[in-house]
């Protein structure tokens, strides 16, 4: 079965690719090699802390190789992926790409992406790395790539709507279930208010997935797959983040339809936050930096931020994954000198700079203390919310569970069909994609 999911992963790399073959190519293949030539290196544009992280790098590695250089080759976010997956397909592309690393195991099993063991193994900052995010960098006994941001959430809530709805601005939810009762008192007391963003549909793309459907799944206890590597397809925490979102867009109508269906419900519901017509939204902890960047007073003052909690009163559940992360392409004339570039952008100082100007958490530890040791309010909670991390392996089948959740919280948002009822087709469509030797039913008894 894995060999079989693999190739459907390169196949979706490929339709992907096919599908974009209309964008225009971003340069052809290396060919100078040794130690003399230039590095190219492709990441999505708009992106301020990291390009001068690469370019501080660059200066250092070029002192070190006076005949090396290095060209920035920054790409519009919507076409990246595509432009990169067409050239790396063709064994061309950049030497170096950033992306974020939830396609680590993609890039890895379409053989697109240079091995890293050799060079971890002498490799000093390798030993502040902790190891559970190494083993979200590793795929098949191998690691693929080095984050020097790892993604983290929070959610986060305006204090001015939660006083004039009669609610504590010092507010930590003991379940998810609370997060939809104070929506529900937001929405009486404040009508014009938008109490809750949560996103449903593919219209929000992966923060479908990663700010929507994971995070509230992870809350009532679930996850992916079960002890033995099967994948869920049905039980108790399925079923009532199903219902989760039955509440909050078709009963309590807490979250109203256009967060679903805008155009660009992200952007939309980030401004909103800010602008203070909407009252809660889980996102990343990039987002409270843009907050900062567009209105500091009002950021500081008014957006609050808390874990999402564990049902079971256990603690509680922040997603995390691998952010900005570097791959050397396997095909480069240059992996050695790749390699001083990618751990260049990885020393303390760099983690330490790069997170500070961009809020995440640095994936090195001795950098993580240091951003914690800073007296930023901000930054001090996202550093200690890395106790309650959880992370995925990175599975290259993952992604052909996007589309499924995509459709399955889009049909329960718009009231097409009901939670159950979206379970069973969910648990049907998963079963179609990956066998049923592979996926495993749990029963649930519970009240949801």
């Amino acid at each position: 079965m894995r060999q079989r999911i693999h190739e459907i992963d390169r196949r979706r790399f490929l339709t992907s690719a096919a599908l974009g073959a209309g964008a225009a190519m971003v340069g052809g293949p290396v060919r100078a090699q040794g130690d003399s030539g230039t590095l190219r290196v492709g990441f999505e544009e708009n992106q301020p802390a990291s390009l001068a992280a690469m370019e501080a790098a660059a200066a250092l590695v070029m002192a070190r190789h006076p005949d090396v250089r290095f060209e920035f080759e920054p790409a519009p976010p919507g076409s990246f992926l595509i432009q990169l997956v067409l050239q790396l397909t063709m064994g061309r592309g950049p030497d170096l790409f950033m992306l974020s690393g939830s396609f680590l195991g993609e890039l890895a099993s379409a053989g697109f992406a240079l091995p890293l063991d050799d060079y971890l193994a002498s490799w000093d900052g390798w030993a502040e790395v902790p190891e559970r995010f190494r083993a979200s960098l590793t795929w098949n006994g191998s690691v693929w790539g080095m984050p020097h941001q790892m993604d983290s959430h929070f959610l986060y809530y305006r204090r001015d709507i939660f006083a004039a709805a009669g609610l504590p601005v010092d507010w930590q939810p003991a379940s998810p279930d609370e997060i939809l009762d104070v929506a529900a008192t937001i929405k009486a007391a404040l009508p014009d208010v938008i109490p809750f963003a949560l996103h449903a549909g593919a219209n929000a793309g992966l923060e479908t997935v990663g700010r929507g459907f994971v995070p509230v799944l992870l809350s009532y206890g679930g996850d992916f797959k079960d002890e033995n590597g099967l994948w869920i397809i049905d039980g108790c925490a399925i079923r009532q983040t199903m219902h989760f979102y039955e509440r909050a867009y078709v009963i309590d109508q807490t979250v109203p339809q256009e967060v679903m269906t805008d155009s660009s419900p992200v952007e939309a519901m980030r401004a909103a936050m800010l602008d203070g017509s909407l009252a809660m939204i889980h996102e990343g902890s990039w987002a409270y930096g843009e907050w900062l960047s567009g209105d500091p007073e009002t950021a500081r003052d008014q957006i609050a931020y808390a874990l999402m909690p564990a049902s079971d009163g256990s603690g509680n559940a922040v997603l995390s994954s691998p952010g900005n992360t570097l791959f050397a392409n396997a095909r480069t004339y240059f992996p050695d000198i790749a390699w001083e570039f990618i751990a260049e952008m990885n020393t303390l100082e760099q983690q330490v700079a790069v997170n500070v100007a961009d809020p995440h958490i640095p994936s090195r530890l001795d950098a993580q203390a240091a951003l914690g040791q800073l007296g930023d309010p901000f930054l001090s909670a996202l550093m200690a919310s890395t106790d309650a991390l959880r992370l995925f392996d990175p599975d290259p089948a993952v992604r052909d569970v996007v589309t499924i959740i995509q459709s399955a919280t889009g049909a329960v948002a718009s009231g097409e069909a009901g939670a159950d009822e979206v379970v069973d087709r969910y648990a049907s469509e998963l079963t179609r994609a990956f066998g049923e030797e592979n996926v495993v039913m749990q029963p649930c008894n519970a009240e949801v």
